[in-house]
C-alpha cells in the first residue's frame, strides 16, 4: 500500500487531458458540422455552437498539455517537439505552472462542452483530468519545464569515458574476486 506515496498524479493528469481534448476537438468538429437527417436533407445540431467552442477550446487544451513537466525523481520522456511549446506554457507563468490554477480554468471550459452529444466523452474527460490536477496541487506538484533536466544531463566527454571504461571480456566473465589481474584471452 505504500507505493502510492511518491506517485505524481501530474503526469496522469497531462495524458488524461491530453487525450480529452483530442476527443473534444474531435467532437468538436463532429458538432459543428452539418449532417445530413433520415429526412435526406441537411442540417444542424441545434447547439452547433458548442460544437465550435469544444473544438476551440480542445485545441488550446492540445497545445497547452502536450507538453510534459518534469519529473521530481528520474529522467523525464519528453514528447517529439515540445521544446517550443514547453517554453510558451512556461512563459504563461502561474495560469499553467500552477496546478490549482489548471484544476479551475479546465474545469469551467469543459462544462460547455457537456451540452452536445458529440463533445460530452471529451468535456466530461477534461473534467476528470482537472480533478486530478487537483489532487497534484494538494500534493503539492506544480509543472516545470523539463529543459532543466538538459542541464542535468551527462556531457558527451562524459559519455565517452563511460564507454572507454566498458569491459574488455565478452560475457560471460568471471568475477572479479577471481581474476588475476591480468585480461583474460578466449
Amino acid at each position: 500500500m505504500g507505493g502510492h506515496r511518491n506517485l505524481e498524479y501530474a503526469f496522469w493528469a497531462n495524458e488524461q487531458t491530453f487525450g480529452s481534448a483530442f476527443l473534444l476537438f474531435l467532437g468538436g468538429v463532429t458538432g459543428a458540422l452539418p449532417y445530413v437527417g433520415f429526412d435526406g436533407k441537411a442540417t444542424q445540431f441545434n447547439y452547433y455552437w458548442a460544437g465550435i467552442y469544444s473544438a476551440i477550446i480542445g485545441l488550446i487544451l492540445m497545445i497547452v498539455e502536450y507538453p510534459r513537466g518534469k519529473r521530481r525523481k528520474g529522467r523525464t520522456m519528453e514528447r517529439r517537439y515540445q521544446s517550443g511549446l514547453a517554453r510558451f506554457v512556461g512563459a504563461l507563468g502561474p495560469l499553467t505552472r500552477n496546478y490549482f490554477s489548471r484544476f479551475v480554468i479546465y474545469f469551467l471550459l469543459a462544462i460547455p462542452s457537456c451540452i452536445l452529444i458529440t463533445t460530452i466523452l471529451g468535456g466530461v474527460g477534461v473534467i476528470i483530468g482537472s480533478f486530478i490536477y487537483l489532487t497534484s496541487a494538494i500534493k503539492g506538484e506544480e509543472w516545470l519545464s523539463p529543459s532543466a533536466d538538459a542541464a542535468q544531463a551527462p556531457s558527451a566527454a562524459a559519455n565517452a569515458r563511460y564507454i572507454a571504461d566498458a569491459p574488455n571480456n565478452p560475457p560471460p566473465r568471471r568475477p572479479v574476486e577471481l581474476t588475476t589481474g591480468r585480461d583474460e584471452e578466449s
